[in-house]
């Protein structure tokens, strides 16, 4: 639960080393950017937090063993029908959710309107998926648009996680073998 926290708070810390190190840097004062960064993200983080402290309540009470394995048990049962599941319920959340997303900005544009920095932000022909948005679908189709961006965010994700963790052995199994 703290790491959800933490990680909305790093990628705020991050962005404001980011900002320090560009050329536009000097014509804002950086200790007022660090203090509205953190405080909007350190908002935002306990909502990360709770949704994360929810997910795990839950799972502990349907499927303890996703959570804490004990050393000595075998792999998790269904495996391939719980990812399947949860890529369906993912899928669904984007689909149904995303449209209807809050059109308020988020933490870095609500620091940037403050900042006056926002204005810096220019239109860019390389970047993909614009303010989640298709450009070829127009601003009637924006919901569609939106839940298509959003589909294509947890296909990558999901290709990422397959890929970066192909490698690794549950911690219980490494314990049980001696390797950790």
């Amino acid at each position: 639960i703290w790491g959800a926290w933490l990680t909305v708070m790093l990628g705020a810390t991050m962005f404001c080393v980011e900002f320090a190190l560009s050329s536009t840097a000097a014509d804002y004062d950086l200790g007022h950017l660090i203090f509205l960064m953190l405080g909007f993200h350190a908002l935002i983080g306990i909502g990360e937090a709770v949704i994360t402290g929810l997910i795990l309540k839950y799972l502990m009470q349907v499927r303890p063993d996703l959570v804490v394995r004990e050393a000595g048990d075998k792999q998790s049962r269904g495996w391939i029908g719980l990812t399947v599941a949860g890529v369906i319920l993912a899928v669904g959340i984007v689909v149904v959710a995303a449209p209807w997303a809050s059109s308020s900005p988020d933490g870095l544009e609500a620091v940037g309107e403050q900042l006056k920095f926002g204005e810096l932000a220019q239109a860019s022909s390389s970047v993909w998926l614009e303010d989640y948005s298709l450009p070829w679908l127009g601003d009637r189709w924006e919901g569609v648009g939106t839940a298509l961006v959003g589909l294509v965010g947890t296909a990558v994700v999901f290709l990422l996680t397959i890929l970066l963790t192909r490698g690794l052995k549950p911690q219980a199994m490494q314990r049980s073998q001696g390797l950790s």
